[in-house]
Order: structure tokens, then sequence, then C-alpha cells
């Protein structure tokens, strides 16, 4: 049975030259197991910019909300925004710009695939965790008055939840194996 994150996995014999190039490749001993990793660390990779790209979607939908409230003239709501909004700003830089398993081929600090595909299931969570800050940047952006610094609250603690999901995935990513 493949492996789940198995790039091959799902996927038809190979007909093109590239296929049958890595197919080949993938039978002399060491390198197999190497382009395994470098198509993990790419999956890996592509899934953290879909979680920020997703985080873009609660920042669009903050500052709209931001513009609005300030033509109203509306100050300690525009505070309130604009504190949660830094705050997704800042979670998402990290996630954009964290470890993807490995530095490269020469790093001291090697990622099996084992910890990979573990690190890989833990961004598909922060994926889940998008999902709700972009959920609840929603239900801010959608509130009156007074239900706008209760459901800012909410969503700061949604942030709170994603960044200490992040803390969680660079643990993972340095632990002694």
């Amino acid at each position: 049975m493949p492996e789940p994150l198995d790039p091959m996995a799902g996927q038809e014999q190979p007909t093109g030259l590239a296929d049958k190039l890595t197919n080949l490749a993938r039978k002399i001993p060491g390198y197999g197991g190497y382009i395994d990793r470098e198509a993990r660390r790419d999956a890996d990779k592509q899934l953290r910019l879909r979680v920020a790209e997703h985080l873009g979607e609660a920042i669009s939908q903050l500052q709209a909300l931001s513009e609005r409230l300030s033509r109203q003239m509306k100050l300690d709501d525009i505070g309130t925004v604009d504190r949660a909004l830094n705050r997704i700003r800042a979670v998402q830089a990290k996630v954009e710009h964290a470890d993807y398993g490995s530095a490269g081929i020469f790093s001291l600090v090697k990622i099996d695939a084992e910890r990979l595909g573990a690190i890989y299931d833990h961004d598909l969570e922060l994926l889940e965790l998008a999902d709700a800050v972009v959920r609840q940047s929603h239900t801010v952006a959608m509130a009156e008055n007074e239900g706008i610094q209760a459901q800012a609250d909410t969503l700061e603690a949604r942030v709170k939840e994603f960044e200490n999901h992040l803390v969680a995935r660079e643990h993972i990513m340095t632990s002694a194996e």
C-alpha cells in the first residue's frame, strides 16, 4: 500500500521520459529516498503557502471592516480590529517563512520521512485552524457596534490557537530524533 504522502501514489504508470527517469532514479540506493523527501518538502511548502494565502482572506475582510469603521469614526472599534489584523499579519508572515523540512542536502539537521510526514499532517491541521480564523474574521466583519469587541476577542483566541500550533510545529522540526 503506498504511503499517503507518496508523490507517486494513485498515479498511473509513467509514460513520459521524465517519469521513466524518475522511476529509474528511485532504484538507485539512497537516491530514491532523497527524491521522496524533496517531494514531501515541496508539498509541505505548497501547503504552508496555501495556509498563508487563506489567512490573507481574513486580512482582507478585516481591512474592509477597518475602512468602514474609519468612515463611521468608530475609533475604539478600529483599534480593536487593527490589533487583530496586525496579529494575523504577523502569523501569516511566520507561516510563509517557516522552515519546510530541511535547509538542503548539506544541512546538519536532516528530517526523515516519518517526521516530515508528521510536519505535513500538522500543516494540514494549520489549514483547518486558518479556516477557523477566516470564518471568525467574517463574523467580526458582520458584527455591529458592541458585538465587534466580543467577536474580535474570539478572533484573537483563534489566532492564539493558530500561533500555539505553529510553535508545536517548530518543536516537531527541531526535536531530537
